[in-house]
């Protein structure tokens, strides 16, 4: 088990962009799509990820944004580095990016917890922040 854990607390504001810019507010980033789903049936244990779970998750973003995962130059990943967890969330990030594209290499992947450690609940946001910080 790799994982890490870590402390921290994040905030940040989120405005609609028309608002945010009539405001005159510096915007960082833009959600233009995002996925969720919940994967806890027909694996060995609860806590276990699922591929298929982690390649819907991934499509729904893809498709709420109306993009192509060509398109997608940086994938911020979970990352726990687990020995079972890791290898699935990257086959199910895989799979849903190959339903566009049979292309390679143009993706970059991160994870912030090599660098500050599990977050627990604040993982989300340490995770959107640092995808703000490495697209700027």
């Amino acid at each position: 088990n790799g994982t890490v854990g870590g402390t921290g607390v994040l905030a940040v504001v989120l405005k609609r962009l028309s608002r945010a810019l009539a405001d005159g507010d510096t915007v960082h980033g833009v959600i233009r799509g995002w996925g969720v789903c919940n994967d806890g049936a027909g694996k060995k244990t609860y806590a276990a990820p699922s591929a298929r779970g982690q390649q819907n998750a991934v499509r729904r973003a893809l498709d709420h944004a109306g993009v192509s995962a060509d398109t997608i130059g940086y994938l911020e990943t979970h990352g726990t580095g687990t020995p079972k967890g890791d290898p699935i969330e990257l086959e199910g990030a895989r799979a849903a990016y190959r339903q566009d594209t049979d292309r390679t290499g143009y993706c970059a992947l991160g994870a912030f917890k090599s660098n500050i450690g599990h977050l627990d609940v604040a993982s989300g946001l340490a995770g959107l922040v640092k995808t703000l910080l490495v697209l700027k």
